[in-house]
């Protein structure tokens, strides 16, 4: 889950850069990056710091975030000027990407016991070879669901991040984007996880209901997973609620599995 969440806030300041870059004034007023703002910043002094902090023990590191993050709610509330929300995001960027090397020192070691089906074994297996960043995250998942957590919603992010981790190995977005007649989704920034599952694919000269297949599957982790982390904002922590929310994550680990065996040429 650490691992996840990290690769997540890291994608989430490139993907506040690009819209700060694209903004054609030098000050930025619009209220759709500054709610990009607001939001990450919220989300990482409400759970994302908390959950951080249990697993790495650096308050200096921590320091250094919180002052970045402080530093960038305070852009958003005004009119800000372009380089002065480019400049803060970099500086954002290099203490998200020194937290990484903590986390990753403070993770567990990938689960090699029984408990593992004999198809779990063989993804995990074949993750440690072709991408290491996609193994990690999805042991990290199967260590989770094997546990009595309280919290569901970094599990299915670490699920979603190993397939995602593995897309972006197998699918550069520079050699997606180069086909021929390649478009963006409306309001994507990349290949979307689908297009680059198509690219992996159509490659291989696998059949059109083979494609169609994994492309639904890997729709539908995207869609559970962002409908998922957004409902269990809203929840009670009563064990009913809790075994639901355990249920879905389950739900989105066959989707995954399903894609990954399909990818890996299981």
């Amino acid at each position: 889950m650490p691992l996840a969440s990290t690769r997540q806030a890291q994608r989430l300041v490139a993907d506040l850069r690009a819209s700060v870059a694209r903004a054609r004034s030098d000050r930025i007023t619009g209220d759709d990056v500054r709610g990009q703002v607001r939001a990450f910043v919220d989300d990482y002094f409400r759970s994302l710091q908390p959950m951080l902090a249990s697993t790495v023990q650096d308050d200096q590191a921590f320091a250094e975030l919180d002052e970045h993050m402080q530093a960038l709610l305070v852009l958003a509330q005004g009119r800000a000027r372009k380089t002065s929300y480019l400049s803060k995001l970099k500086e954002l960027k290099r203490a998200w990407d020194a937290l990484e090397v903590g986390v990753a020192a403070a993770s567990p070691a990938p689960p090699r016991g029984p408990k593992a089906s004999e198809t779990q074994a063989r993804i995990l297996d074949t993750l440690e070879r072709v991408c290491p960043p996609a193994a990690a995250s999805y042991a990290q998942a199967l260590t989770d669901i094997a546990s009595d957590r309280r919290s569901w919603r970094g599990t299915a992010a670490e699920f979603r991040e190993a397939l995602r981790e593995l897309l972006d190995k197998l699918a550069p977005d520079d050699d997606v984007m180069k086909v021929p007649g390649f478009k963006l989704e409306p309001d994507a920034k990349g290949p979307t996880m689908k297009q680059k599952t198509r690219f992996i694919l159509k490659a291989r000269e696998q059949s059109s209901d083979v494609r169609k297949a994994v492309e639904e599957s890997v729709n539908v982790i995207e869609e559970q997973v962002g409908a998922f982390v957004r409902s269990v904002y809203n929840r009670a922590s009563g064990s009913v609620h809790v075994q639901r929310t355990k249920q879905e994550v389950v739900s989105i680990q066959r989707f995954v599995e399903t894609a990954l065996v399909e990818l890996l040429q299981l």
